[in-house]
């Protein structure tokens, strides 16, 4: 298996992944590719309004293969992922590593190492470590997952995303910390900012009853949360216990074998 460098390799991307994505999005034309890449290259290099373009080739074939080879509609995506990084400074720039590790202990928002091999997507677990509502600070929790996110926006090959959220440890008052401003601008950048796809939201151990569902759909701030749980609650029924073990198997074991 020859596996591409990533950060560390704690994803892992192998050229067969790559062959299968451009395959499963029809940009498997090489000459189409690179063609495509070398314009976007030289657009970007004429836009100055862009803040920090630490952009590279991998972000420029991810766009295009979502775009379905549209280099117009790939610039267009490029475009907002590079210009919401000064508007959302207090999301995007304002990271600390002292920060970050303490989150790390609340909460683990993880990627797991090998692509979904049903369709090449990757699947990232999100669970609280605590139940604790005096640990979470919705500002810096954001700013967690945004950097995790942004990992895969520069080290990964993925264009396709399955989320798993466990809410075990979620409560009331966790959710009454939820600040309507940061909410808003949360929602903006993951609506179109990373060149990811969502193909599924698996919601574990959801045990709000259905009056709360109504209640928090009453306050215009919290109904994202609960708009997505409700729409994605069924998207659970359809991964069976023996269907997630086997992702879970060959994804964490990377040569394929299970301990």
């Amino acid at each position: 298996m020859n596996v591409l460098p990533t950060n560390q390799n704690l994803i892992i991307i192998t050229d067969e992944n790559k062959k299968e994505i451009r395959r499963i999005h029809e940009m498997d034309d090489e000459e189409r590719l690179r063609d495509g890449v070398a314009a976007l290259g030289e657009w970007c290099d004429k836009q100055h309004h862009f803040v920090e373009t630490n952009i590279n080739k991998n972000h420029l074939e991810k766009s295009l293969i979502l775009s379905k080879g549209s280099v117009e509609e790939a610039k267009i995506k490029i475009d907002r992922v590079l210009t919401t990084r000064g508007m959302m400074a207090d999301l995007l720039l304002k990271r600390t590593p002292e920060e970050m590790t303490r989150l790390s202990r609340v909460l683990t928002f993880t990627p797991l190492p090998k692509l979904n091999p049903m369709d090449q997507t990757r699947i990232t677990t999100f669970k609280f470590l605590t139940e604790n509502a005096d640990d979470v600070n919705i500002v810096p929790l954001f700013r967690y997952v945004i950097m995790v996110v942004e990992y895969f926006y520069a080290y990964d090959y993925a264009v396709g995303a399955r989320y798993m959220y466990d809410l075990k440890n979620v409560n009331l008052s966790m959710l009454a910390k939820l600040n309507p401003v940061v909410l808003k601008k949360f929602e903006v950048l993951t609506a179109g900012r990373f060149y990811l796809s969502m193909c599924n939201m698996t919601i574990l151990h959801y045990e709000f009853p259905h009056s709360i569902d109504i209640l928090w759909y009453n306050n215009r701030f919290r109904a994202i949360f609960f708009k997505l749980v409700s729409e994605h609650r069924p998207l659970t029924n359809k991964l069976t216990k023996p269907v997630i073990t086997q992702w879970l198997s060959i994804v964490l074991h990377p040569e394929g074998e299970v301990g």
